[in-house]
């Protein structure tokens, strides 16, 4: 084999010494000498990292140029870790440019306004403009004190440079109101990692179930395994109210989680297994600082508008409803069967006396004060590392209406594209739109019930659709969604 015309089979390059390249045991199989010192400082490092003593390498060669393509030039010296190289520039000079004095500091964001930030949330979440702002302001300090701290490397200490101090969430409003959606689109805008965890699943250590650490280790793989990206991290712990102290007794998912999660609130420095698993001899742990993560947890805090109204001595009246069959007759007390036009205004009577109590309790929960959380069953050091508290409102019909059809990524969005896919047009009339949110209010589940109500609806035609190549258009009137009738199909003819 002619050595002189022969390339390196690892960067591709022929050497200008014939006698620097060495072929191996298969034929036509060769490395250049710059490769073989990459690889054996590759070694070395990994040596290093597991404490074993690694000698002096030899001091690395000049890189040899090639004669051809002379817009190349070495980004990386050819003596470096696997994944070095050429890489294509415009010009030599461009290739050593020095760094430019307005260029972003390493670890900085790109941090948009306050105002910015809910113009985003707008576009994915319907209502809630309050806790929009308010949220808002308080990862908009967050991220503005980390940005400083990349800044300049340490906290400003003086009177005229005060030190931000970190502020922790806690979000609280009934069920399918957004909490979780308002987070994680916040963490999707700011680009940064996000984990989303169940605090009803957390033990403190030495219990059956999940170590509170574990939440660090959601965040790692969120950050692909990067430390540093993990440390400016969000992470959500949904179902707070869980953990609350139960009266008279020790409860491992209550007064144990508290204690444990103090630690990680306030910002401390955790040896975390990668994998989620308890830490063993086996186990190489990963130390994470939770100083720099911004902490939210949410809940749904049932019977707190009773100890926040019993301290501003205000009455809290429950209501209920009528019963309904599934064919949309509304019984009395006494079980008669009422008239069509009653049953209706009934039921609007009782809908409106619902969203009246659930306008009430929203005012309420906008007035609430840590020591109503301490009443409810939370530690005082608990409430201490959660400041900020952001109260949302529960979802009336006008809100569910909108949910259907305003945002980006709506249910009724995405089940016209999926009919689309079939060459079918799917159309709902304003009534039935309306008849869809009535009856997911209804439900008191929020806008979760929204996409379990019109898949129900949709059930028979996801069936029957793709196999049939006849209906150009689906129309979906009022009377689909409260008497079950069937939808109307247009043919293509």
């Amino acid at each position: 084999m002619d050595k002189d015309t022969v390339p390196c089979s690892f960067c591709g390059q022929v050497p200008a010494d014939a006698s620097e390249l060495t072929e191996s045991l298969k034929s036509g199989v060769c490395i250049c000498r710059e490769c073989a010192l990459a690889i054996v400082q590759a070694d070395h490092v990994n040596q290093a990292q597991k404490g074993l003593p690694v000698k002096d390498l030899p001091a690395p060669p000049e890189p040899v140029w090639p004669s051809s393509g002379q817009g190349l030039q070495p980004v990386r010296s050819p003596v470096a870790l696997p994944g070095g190289g050429w890489e294509p520039v415009a010009t030599a000079e461009a290739a050593g440019k020095p760094e430019t004095p307005g260029a972003k500091a390493e670890g900085k964001l790109s941090l948009p306004s306050p105002r910015d930030i809910v113009a985003y949330l707008d576009l994915h979440v319907v209502g809630q403009r309050e806790a929009k702002k308010a949220l808002a302001i308080a990862v908009h300090d967050h991220y503005m004190r980390l940005n400083k701290l990349a800044d300049t490397g340490e906290p400003e200490n003086g009177e005229s440079n005060p030190v931000l101090a970190k502020k922790n969430v806690l979000l609280l409003g009934p069920s399918g109101c957004g909490k979780t959606l308002l987070v994680k689109t916040i963490a999707h805008l700011l680009k940064v990692p996000f984990a989303s965890v169940d605090a009803t699943s957390l033990t403190p250590a030495g219990y059956f179930g999940e170590d509170v650490e574990s939440m660090l280790s959601s965040l790692l793989h969120a950050a692909d395994m990067d430390v540093g990206r993990a440390a400016r991290g969000i992470i959500f712990i949904d179902e707070i109210d869980k953990a609350r102290t139960k009266p008279m007794r020790w409860d491992v998912g209550g007064d144990g989680v508290q204690q444990a999660l103090l630690k990680i609130l306030e910002g401390a420095t955790l040896r975390v297994s990668p994998d989620g698993a308890k830490i063993t001899g086996k186990t190489k742990p990963v130390e994470v600082d939770t100083t720099n993560i911004l902490f939210i947890c949410g809940g749904v805090f049932d019977e707190l508008t009773d100890v926040i109204a019993k301290r501003l001595g205000s009455r809290h009246r429950q209501i209920g409803f009528a019963t309904a069959n599934g064919s949309g007759e509304a019984r009395n007390r006494s079980g008669r069967v009422l008239p069509v036009d009653e049953a209706e205004a009934r039921h609007e009577a009782e809908l409106q006396r619902t969203e009246d109590q659930n306008r009430a309790d929203g005012e309420l929960r906008q007035q609430v004060i840590a020591e109503d959380f301490v009443k409810y069953g939370f530690m005082t050091e608990f409430m201490g590392r959660l400041p900020v508290h952001v109260a949302l409102e529960a979802l009336d019909r006008h809100a569910l209406r909108a949910i259907l059809t305003e945002p980006r990524n709506s249910i009724v969005r995405q089940a016209q594209w999926r009919f689309a896919q079939w060459g079918v047009d799917l159309k709902l009339t304003e009534g039935a739109l309306d008849a869809l949110a009535e009856k997911a209010f209804v439900s008191a589940a929020g806008a979760r019930s929204l996409d379990a109500v019109l898949e129900t609806l949709l059930r028979d035609l996801n069936f029957e659709l793709p196999d049939r190549e006849d209906v150009a258009q689906v129309v979906v009137n009022r009377s689909c969604v409260t008497r079950g009738h069937r939808p109307h199909l247009v043919p293509k003819d």
